[in-house]
């Protein structure tokens, strides 16, 4: 949508007089915006929300609540997230405010949010009586309306959610005997479809990129955990997807997590633990896709720092 700026200016000469007279004058203006990281972090003691311009700069807190505040999703536009506190969802402003409640799950736990691409809907993870089962709500809540999508899973089997830039279909992993697989639900058929017919061993945590061309995962290779990048390819609209093998995008240290694409889908950022740094603490760090230059640290303080998602 257009954005209409006006400007107001007046004209002196030399001695400080204003103009008297008319002056037509045409301006170019360039708005410049800092997209901005938010994550989680224990920095301060207790589970907050965070948030840090793309370059490093302007490092704050937007939260301040004993609850536990984790797992930031920006909306599309950046202008909510969506987060776990307790054990429900809390929607509110980018910068923290108006936060007001989604569910109210008493016993139960939500987790692993994610929009829908027009800001419209929120789908989850529901874990109660021994069950975990995936959800879908309105983000708002005067008319939450929340309703069962996949459902028939022990504790403990649903992991991270995504939603495809389409709408077609979500993302999410299936964790069985300790290793995780990717998998796909198509909203169209309610049908579920495992993205590798030989899984690896332990994928997960996918995102789609902006694009939905491309999703970004965490691999386990042994011991570590890399973050690898696959094409991701449908014939026809709400067809099965397939994925190529995968590249290595950042295999450097013995422990990455929780990738997310930058806007553009050129860079994106992760949590890791890295050699050079102490050696228990995490920390969100960016790199661009392809690049032979080393990733650059976005957050420094020496403690935890995880769950990082890119706004615009």
């Amino acid at each position: 949508m257009d954005q209409i700026y006006r400007l107001d200016c007046e004209v002196r000469n030399r001695r400080g007089e204003l103009a008297t007279s008319t002056i037509n004058a045409s301006v170019q203006v360039r708005i410049i915006r800092h997209g901005s990281v938010l994550f989680s972090s224990d920095r301060d003691g207790q589970t907050d929300l965070y948030r840090v311009n793309e370059d490093g700069s302007r490092l704050r807190r937007i939260t301040w609540d004993a609850a536990g505040e984790q797992r930031p999703r920006y909306s599309p536009d950046s202008s909510r997230i969506v987060f776990p506190k307790g054990n429900d969802l809390w929607l509110s402003s980018a910068d923290g405010s108006q936060a007001r409640r989604l569910t109210n799950l008493g016993a139960g736990a939500a987790f692993e949010p994610c929009w829908n691409a027009l800001g419209t809907k929120i789908a989850y993870v529901e874990r109660s009586g021994g069950q975990d089962r995936i959800m879908q709500v309105n983000a708002d809540e005067n008319h939450l309306d929340p309703t069962p999508l996949i459902s028939g899973y022990s504790a403990g089997q649903l992991g991270f959610v995504d939603w495809a830039p389409d709408n077609s279909r979500l993302l999410f992993d299936i964790n069985v005997a300790g290793a995780a697989a990717l998998n796909e639900y198509i909203l169209a058929s309610g049908t579920i479809h495992q993205l590798r017919s030989a899984p690896t061993n332990n994928e997960n945590h996918a995102h789609f990129s902006p694009d939905g061309t491309r999703i970004l995962y965490v691999h386990r290779n042994g011991a570590k955990r890399e973050i690898w990048s696959s094409t991701f390819t449908v014939s026809a609209p709400n067809a099965p997807a397939t994925i190529s093998a995968g590249t290595i995008e950042v295999d450097d240290t013995e422990w990455n997590s929780d990738p997310s694409w930058g806007p553009d889908g050129s860079r994106i950022v992760f949590g890791s633990r890295r050699p050079s740094e102490t050696a228990p603490d995490e920390r969100i760090w960016q790199t661009t896709l392809g690049s032979s230059a080393p990733p650059r640290k976005l957050s420094i303080k020496n403690l935890h720092d995880w769950d990082p998602t890119w706004g615009r």
